[in-house]
């Protein structure tokens, strides 16, 4: 049988409990808020010097390709590189990338950040977003944690794929889609889950 008072008890700890993730929450909007006005101007400079000629072909073929298809293009070169050796650290970048998109949709709609192009007026972008929200960075997420895993096993393609991160990254900030702190979370993310597995592994 429940004490008395336990019901009261139980009640008062749930309201306490929304009342705490309310203010972290409104602590979260205040952090949003001021990065908002640090970043927006790096958002729409770059929007602007994608706006022209080759950068803004750049832009769209690097979203297009980091949709999914530049990865695909990771196995069949590492494949074709590597032979059946490539079987493990294939299955390392998939093992990590399927850890970072079961935390990744709990994450990005417990933050719920506007995308820049949804909080400016005018600033539109020629590229569909995949979702709603802005943080993390899913495309900087998912090219860290499929990066790690071979930089990991071949130490020298670090020079090649960190760089394609990096320009990841750029095209989604060029195309109004992200903040530089979103990609930064993003990558983070994906560092922080394929590191691990590739220690696991290798």
């Amino acid at each position: 049988m429940h004490q008395p008072g336990s019901l009261t008890q139980r009640i008062s700890a749930q309201i306490l409990a929304v009342r705490q993730g309310e203010k972290q929450r409104a602590r979260l909007r205040s952090v949003l808020e001021w990065l908002h006005d640090k970043e927006i101007a790096i958002v729409l400079w770059q929007v602007d010097a994608a706006r022209r000629g080759s950068l803004r072909a750049l832009a769209r073929a690097v979203n297009h390709l980091s949709n999914g298809w530049l990865f695909v293009m990771y196995g069949v070169a590492l494949s074709i590189y590597q032979g059946w050796s490539a079987a493990l650290i294939i299955f390392a970048a998939l093992l990590s990338l399927g850890i970072t998109h079961v935390i990744y949709p709990v994450l990005k709609a417990y933050i719920a950040r506007l995308r820049p192009m949804d909080r400016v007026l005018n600033l539109t972008s020629e590229v569909r977003p995949l979702d709603r929200y802005s943080c993390p960075s899913g495309h900087c997420m998912t090219a860290m944690a499929l990066s790690v895993p071979i930089v990991f096993t071949l130490p020298d393609t670090a020079t090649v794929l960190f760089p394609i991160v990096a320009l990841i990254g750029w095209a989604r900030i060029a195309v109004a889609h992200h903040y530089p702190s979103d990609l930064i979370l993003g990558v983070l993310l994906g560092y922080v889950v394929a590191w691990p597995v590739s220690h696991l592994l290798f």
